[in-house]
């Protein structure tokens, strides 16, 4: 069976420097601009800060760091994909979203062995699908937005302005 053992995936295609990468609608609640965001002092580098999403506070990661990728500057074509973890929302920074597609199973290989790292990243590899001519490495973004270290130091910055943010 393919991913999560469907005949079939649907997968929102982004770009993350030139190359095509993707992850399953199911993983994604909402696709949108970046709005303000407000540095955390102390936060990993791969945090950008927190934003607020009608009045809930989303930490906000910046993908192309957190995959060992230079960062780039927020500009018209970069979107943040929302992602739902167990205690709040967190917003992945990408530099655009091109498509969403439906992926047959046949064409994607699942846990790939060349997706295997040194470091955590290849954790965030589902697999590597095909479409026409074109290669998608598909994510898993709850992976990616579940580091433990990441809750523990926001935790205190997020609850004093999830606070803020309900006073106002």
């Amino acid at each position: 069976m393919g991913i999560n053992g469907a005949e079939k995936q649907q997968i929102i295609v982004f770009k993350l420097d030139n190359r095509h990468y993707g992850a399953s609608i199911e993983d994604i609640r909402e696709i949108t601009r970046p709005g303000e965001i407000s540095i955390v002092p102390g936060a990993p580098s791969y945090i950008l800060g927190i934003t607020n999403r009608r009045g809930q506070v989303t930490t906000v990661i910046d993908l192309r760091t957190k995959l060992g990728m230079t960062s780039k500057p927020i500009d018209q074509h970069s979107r943040m994909l929302v992602v739902e973890t167990k205690s709040n929302s967190k917003g992945i920074m990408v530099d655009a979203v091109e498509d969403v597609t439906m992926l047959p199973r046949s064409d994607i290989t699942e846990n790939p062995d060349i997706a295997k790292a040194k470091d955590n990243t290849s954790n965030y590899v589902k697999g590597i699908g095909k479409k026409d001519q074109q290669l998608i490495v598909i994510l898993d973004l709850k992976a990616v937005t579940s580091e433990e270290k990441d809750a523990v130091e926001l935790q205190a910055n997020t609850e004093f302005l999830q606070a803020q943010a309900t006073r106002q």
